[in-house]
């Protein structure tokens, strides 16, 4: 069994890793990581136990911005047997335009349940069935995409109550173009809807994708989670630092700007990830000072934050 296939974020400049539940009662004979950057050669990596909590990891490769990193776990067993999880795929870096990922398992709710012969990162019903979730946008004219499996049987995507295009009975199970929609800013509600068909006939979904990049496709039939982060990278949190010190930092995702504050103090604004900035610790007082970088979407807000304390010395 293997499960909760999950890396840390893939962000430029940023060594990340990628982690797995796995477990047989026979016994694990190994456990690797299945990885391809992009357009690449599938790389294999043999990943270790964290102790014996039947948790394992492995490093991923360094990644530049505009990457896409697909990932999977194959667990063999003692008797010689494997399982292999579904592939996710993570694009690196800055996203070119707002783009929002929703997940079956993560962000909707509703009737459609994960069925464990089928696939539990999708979500499964029947006749009637629907799920709904809600995110914020900023506002503008929206692909929507679904990665759905009709199995013969109809689906449609709604937004705001409204419909707004279906994935047809004899669809592959793979990504479909929905449709387009206006949307103001602000928050809003994002249905998948099964349509009729036998009662017992079920049909699923794993993700929906919204973006405002006109080229934006999803591949083949792999969940592409786009994850909004922000990392520094350096100094280590409880540094002691002096003179001229250079912070470094990343993001991934919907963010358009990076702000770095000491002391709620700005000291610098950059655009492309990864970030430096420079900090003359000389201009402040002996003692600790806290560092806080500030990720910045499209309507000038702060979405997220990082922070650690250093102690400054002369």
């Amino acid at each position: 069994m293997v499960r909760g296939l999950r890396p840390a974020p893939a962000a430029p400049g940023l060594r990340s890793a990628a982690m797995a539940q796995a477990y047989d009662p026979d016994g694990l004979a190994s456990v690797d990581l299945l990885y391809r950057v992009s357009t690449g050669p599938i790389v294999t990596r043999r990943m270790e136990e964290y102790g014996h909590s039947q948790v394992y990891g492995a490093a991923l490769p360094d990644l530049a911005s505009g990457n896409v990193i697909s990932i999977q776990v194959k667990a063999t067993d003692k008797k010689g047997h494997s399982a292999v999880s579904p592939a996710m795929a993570f694009p690196v870096g800055l996203t070119r335009a707002e783009t929002i990922s929703l997940t079956a398992v993560r962000d909707f709710e509703g009737d459609l349940r994960p069925w464990p012969a089928a696939g539990m990162d999708w979500h499964w019903g029947t006749a009637a069935q629907a799920d709904r979730a809600k995110a914020a946008v900023l506002g503008g004219r929206y692909l929507v995409w679904l990665l759905a499996a009709p199995r013969g049987l109809g689906l449609h995507v709604e937004v705001d109550g409204k419909r707004v295009g279906e994935i047809k009975p004899d669809a592959p199970g793979a990504w479909q173009r929905v449709g387009t929609v206006d949307l103001a800013a602000g928050q809003h509600q994002f249905g998948v809807v099964c349509d009729g068909g036998p009662k017992d006939a079920i049909r699923g979904y794993a993700q929906m994708l919204i973006s405002t990049d006109g080229s934006a496709a999803p591949r083949g039939a792999l969940v592409t989670d786009y994850l909004n982060t922000i990392s520094l990278l350096s100094p280590e949190p409880d540094a002691t630092v002096s003179k001229r010190v250079t912070i470094r930092a990343t993001a991934t995702g919907n963010v358009v700007r990076a702000d770095c504050y000491v002391d709620k103090e700005l000291i610098g604004r950059q655009r492309v990830a990864p970030y430096e900035f420079h900090w003359d610790t000389r201009e402040f007082r002996p003692g600790e000072h806290t560092i806080e970088l500030r990720a910045i979407n499209g309507a000038d807000e702060a979405m997220l934050s990082a922070q650690i304390t250093v102690t400054v010395t002369r």
